[in-house]
């Protein structure tokens, strides 16, 4: 008995087999990346309001207050933010040209990737768990304040706010929270999407001198 056509058959039928779950597992990964990634991927909005006022003879106080809108469909908790604010004006034209020719990315003149404006101060703020989350569609806020000199005439704000999600609680040990790596993905939290490592927003803010009565 010629048993060649029932092993072409069997042959036959398990690269069907192996075609058919290469073809639902492929699905099961686009259907995760299009509709749970799209309706499960965490995003916040975020901007600032700025104030300030003159405090002493040599010294401005600035708030900024921080706006965290979440305009996903998922609550976003944080447990680490960065704040800083860094030096604009007034500075000498030596100094400006240095900082901008010489900044990361610059390339013949064309433009440049980040000015290594000098920074003044950092503020790391730490939350507990479940101590500032936003639910879908709310927006909340957090203020952070600075003392400057009277003399300073424009600073630049940024703000980092950390996806929990994503980094989990950064670790003290780190001097900055920009070197925590993302968290190790858990193989039964495939269902889950974690997002960016974050969300940033900087602002430029000039500042009118007043004089104290």
């Amino acid at each position: 008995m010629d048993t060649a056509p029932i092993w072409s058959y069997i042959i036959d039928s398990t690269e069907s087999v192996f075609t058919i779950v290469a073809i639902v597992i492929a699905g099961v990964f686009a259907w995760r990346n299009g509709i749970i990634f799209r309706h499960r991927s965490p995003h916040i909005d975020i901007t600032h309001d700025v104030t300030h006022r003159a405090i002493s003879d040599g010294y401005n106080h600035l708030a900024v207050t921080i706006n965290l809108h979440n305009s996903s469909n998922v609550r976003v908790e944080f447990r680490d933010g960065l704040f800083a604010l860094q030096h604009l004006a007034p500075m000498p034209d030596d100094e400006v040209e240095y900082l901008y020719y010489n900044a990361p990315g610059y390339v013949h003149n064309e433009g440049m990737n980040a000015i290594q404006w000098d920074t003044w101060e950092e503020i790391w703020s730490e939350w507990d768990n479940d101590e500032l989350s936003v639910e879908p569609g709310q927006t909340i806020t957090h203020t952070v304040e600075f003392v400057i000199p009277w003399y300073v005439n424009s600073v630049l704000i940024t703000t980092y706010m950390y996806n929990s999600r994503s980094v989990g609680k950064i670790d003290d040990s780190l001097n900055t929270p920009d070197n925590a790596p993302k968290q190790n993905r858990k193989l039964l939290r495939w269902l889950d999407v974690e997002g960016p490592r974050g969300w940033t927003r900087v602002t430029a803010h000039d500042i009118v001198l007043e004089d104290i009565e």
